[in-house]
């Protein structure tokens, strides 16, 4: 959408409730730490949380990480392999940086044993809130860092270019009008669109479908359908793989031409996943097929330019059924052969 400019101090409100959330998100994954060692400050001596608290605790810290690997996909319904590996990285990134905030906190402990100041004791350790802080800070921003980079690579394949939709998206439910700018869906993705029907292309009803090409103001795309199309030749199955995880099965329609959806029909702003690898494959095929009967019908119904018309045609050495006009020094030009 179109950043609006009446809206001052909005960029300054944005960056502080960014830092803050990211700051949420650290003290969450560190409660398991953090959490402990406040308890036996407070009470002087070992820990005091109970097995069952830990559980619960690392199970909650475990949970955000997942939550941000997942959104970390751009909303779309990742691959579980994908999935654990970047909730591994994150988590990785978080005890990386908490291990260097710990080895921070005893080296400044170490100095000021080393170096005290006045008569006061050196302290053998920092105060629980100093450390707290440093690893949460440092958490955070870690997590941070690894969550943008995850998010990029993911979205490397994206196209910088966008498509202008004029007027409110379809279900919005705004008033008004105002031109929006919206990612051009990609090819080979599957998108929630308002699909218009063949009887009549100013009805539309919503469905799943997949992107084929890609034009100026609009997408050429496959209709999906739930509806039991086995005994059906004009559709193949489409696995869910990717992009629905509920047991329905679902048919997609190949055999009629593409439908055209404008950009506006599109009802996300992110696709509902990737259309599985070998349904691709057997879209691929069959375009290139068509293209190829296409061409050759072309070259069928082509003739040379300039060239006279021969009584021989293509199949079977069958005569035209209009011969060629006779020269005008034979006499008999109005009359066939």
């Amino acid at each position: 959408m179109a950043r609006r400019s009446d809206t001052p101090g909005c960029g300054c409100g944005g960056c502080l409730g960014l830092l803050l959330g990211w700051l949420v998100v650290g003290h969450v994954l560190l409660l398991p730490v953090t959490l402990p060692a406040l308890l036996a400050v407070q009470e002087h001596g070992p820990r005091t949380t109970t097995p069952v608290q830990d559980a619960g605790l690392w199970t909650a810290s475990a949970l955000v990480v997942l939550a941000l690997a997942w959104a970390a996909q751009g909303r779309r319904r990742p691959r579980p392999l994908p999935l654990l590996l970047h909730t591994a990285l994150l988590s990785g990134a978080a005890g990386l940086a908490v291990r260097g905030a710990i080895r921070v906190n005893r080296s400044v402990a170490a100095d000021l044993r080393a170096h005290p100041t006045g008569d006061a004791a050196s302290p053998t350790e920092l105060p629980w809130s100093f450390t707290a802080t440093l690893e949460t800070v440092a958490a955070a921003v870690a997590v941070a860092i690894t969550f943008h980079a995850v998010r990029r690579w993911c979205r490397r394949n994206e196209p910088p270019w966008q498509a202008v939709i004029h007027g409110p998206r379809p279900g919005t439910g705004r008033p008004g009008s105002a031109d929006q700018e919206v990612r051009r869906p990609r090819t080979g993705e599957i998108w929630l669109a308002d699909v218009p029907l063949r009887e009549d292309d100013s009805r539309t009803l919503q469905h799943y479908c997949v992107v084929v090409r890609n034009h100026a103001s609009y997408a050429d795309v496959m209709q999906i359908t739930s509806k039991d199309k086995s005994d059906r030749r004009d559709h193949i199955p489409i696995p869910n793989d990717g992009w629905d995880n509920t047991e329905y099965e679902h048919w997609l329609e190949v055999a009629l031409p593409p439908r055209r959806v404008p950009y506006g029909g599109f009802l996300k702003s992110t696709p509902q996943g990737d259309c599985p690898e070998e349904t691709w494959r057997a879209i691929t095929q069959l375009m290139s097929r068509s293209a190829g009967r296409h061409q050759n019908a072309k070259d069928r119904t082509s003739r040379p330019a300039g060239g006279p018309r021969t009584q021989q045609g293509t199949a079977g050495g069958r005569k035209e059924r209009h011969p060629p006009r006779p020269s005008k020094g034979s006499g008999r030009s109005g009359q066939a052969r």
